[in-house]
C-alpha cells in the first residue's frame, strides 16, 4: 500500500526536509513583509501627489507652475517604478525560495544529488513554470469579469496548489525542461485519478492532527496554538511530499 510506504521511506534525512520546509515558510513570510514595505514605499509617494496638485491649482505664475507639474511627474513615476519594483521583488524572492528550499527538499526525497547542475536545472523549471503562472494571473484579469475574476483566482491557486508539488516529485534533471512539463501532464491529468485517495487520506490525516493538535494546546496554553497548528502543517506537508513521491514513481 503506497500510505505504508511513504513511512517506510522516511529515514534520517526527514529531519532536513522538515527544517528546509520550516526556512520555506520563513522565506515566504520575510519576502511578504518586505514586498509590502516597498509598497507602501511605493504609496508613500502617490498619496503625495494630490497636494502637490492642489498647490499646483492656485499658482499663478507659468515658470512655477510647469515647475510644479514636473513634480508631479516625478513622483507618479517614482510610484510606479516603486510598485513594479515591490512586485519584480516578490516574484524572484518567491522563485528562488522554492528553488533552494523545495529544491533540497525534493532532492533528499527522491536521493538525488544536490550538485550545481541540479540546482540549475531546477531554477530554470521554476522561472518557467511561475513566468507561466503569472502570465495566466495577468490575463485573468485583463479578460475576466469583475464579478468572475476572484473565483478565477482561486481556481487558478488551487490547481498551482495541485500541480507544482506534482512537478517537482516528476523532475529529472536530466530531462529537459518540455520533458518534465510533458511528464506533469501525463502524471497530473491523464492519470489525476492515482491522486484522489491519496488526497483524501492526506486531508483526513491533516483535519485530525489539527483537530488533536487543537485539543490538546487549548487545556495547556491558548497562546501558542497558532504556532503549534503551523509546525503541526508542516510537519504533515513534508511527510506528504513521501506519499505524492511514492505515488509518481509508480506511475508509468
Amino acid at each position: 500500500m503506497r500510505f505504508i510506504e511513504s513511512f517506510r521511506n522516511i529515514d534520517k534525512r526527514f529531519i532536513y526536509v522538515l527544517l528546509c520546509d520550516l526556512l520555506f515558510f520563513a522565506a515566504l513570510a520575510l519576502s511578504i513583509m518586505v514586498f509590502a514595505k516597498i509598497l507602501l514605499w511605493g504609496l508613500g509617494s502617490f498619496f503625495q501627489i494630490p497636494g502637490k496638485m492642489l498647490a499646483l491649482s492656485k499658482i499663478a505664475d507659468m515658470t512655477q507652475a510647469d515647475a510644479a507639474l514636473e513634480g508631479v511627474g516625478t513622483l507618479m513615476s517614482q510610484f510606479k517604478s516603486k510598485i513594479a519594483l515591490s512586485f519584480i521583488f516578490l516574484w524572484v524572492s518567491f522563485v528562488l525560495s522554492f528553488v533552494v528550499f523545495k529544491g533540497i527538499a525534493w532532492g533528499l526525497i527522491k536521493e538525488q544529488k544536490l550538485e550545481k547542475k541540479y540546482f540549475i536545472q531546477f531554477l530554470k523549471l521554476n522561472a518557467c513554470w511561475f513566468a507561466l503562472i503569472s502570465a495566466v494571473l495577468i490575463l485573468l484579469f485583463m479578460l475576466t469579469k469583475p464579478s468572475t475574476t476572484g473565483f478565477a483566482v482561486v481556481l487558478l491557486f488551487a490547481l498551482s496548489v495541485y500541480f507544482t508539488p506534482l512537478l517537482y516529485a516528476v523532475f529529472n534533471q536530466k530531462r529537459k525542461i518540455k520533458e518534465n512539463l510533458k511528464r506533469l501532464w501525463h502524471v497530473g491529468v491523464e492519470k489525476i485519478y492515482y491522486f484522489i485517495l491519496p488526497g483524501l487520506v492526506g486531508f483526513f490525516i491533516l483535519f485530525f492532527l489539527m483537530i488533536i493538535l487543537s485539543a490538546v494546546v487549548m487545556k495547556v496554553s491558548t497562546g501558542s496554538l497558532g504556532y503549534v497548528l503551523l509546525a503541526g502543517f508542516v510537519l504533515w506537508q513534508s511527510w506528504f511530499k513521501y506519499y505524492i513521491h511514492v505515488v509518481v514513481r509508480n506511475i508509468r
